[in-house]
């Protein structure tokens, strides 16, 4: 999930990587299915501990090792502010649904090397009916 893990060559110039950049790639990542009668999405996540993941997640932004900003205003979230929001409810790590990553893909060595540069974190969202429409995000994450 975090991606490749290889040791760059030491052989390998300062600004080749650069040139070898081919830009960042978004994909969703559903962490949780509300369709237990989907075989689809239940093998896609049957192997992944959700909670751990997001509690691992959450201790990283307490541990002040990633960058935290609201997802609509772009502003930074203080760490007491998110304490804050998973003290009230506002935040239920048992509700985030679905992750979105954006990665930066360096091409300049074999295999290929990704680097996570942020993470949305997203809820399910529903209509005045109740009807799911899709996912809310609520707040991004970037990595240094």
């Amino acid at each position: 999930m975090w991606g490749c893990s290889s040791t760059p060559s030491s052989n390998t110039e300062p600004s080749k990587g650069k040139a070898n950049n081919v830009g960042s790639v978004y994909y969703d990542v559903l962490i949780k299915s509300d369709k237990p009668q989907d075989d689809w999405e239940q093998i896609a996540i049957e192997k992944l501990d959700r909670k751990k993941l997001i509690a691992h997640l959450f201790q990283q932004i307490v541990d002040q090792k990633l960058r935290l900003e609201d997802f609509y205003e772009e502003k930074e979230i203080s760490l007491s502010t998110f304490k804050q929001k998973l003290q009230s409810g506002e935040i239920d790590p048992d509700k985030i649904t679905k992750l979105q990553f954006e990665e930066v893909w360096e091409t300049s060595s074999v295999p290929l090397n990704k680097k996570i540069k942020s993470i949305v974190f997203a809820v399910n969202s529903y209509d005045h009916l109740g009807k799911k429409i899709g996912y809310r995000p609520i707040f991004i994450c970037y990595y240094p």
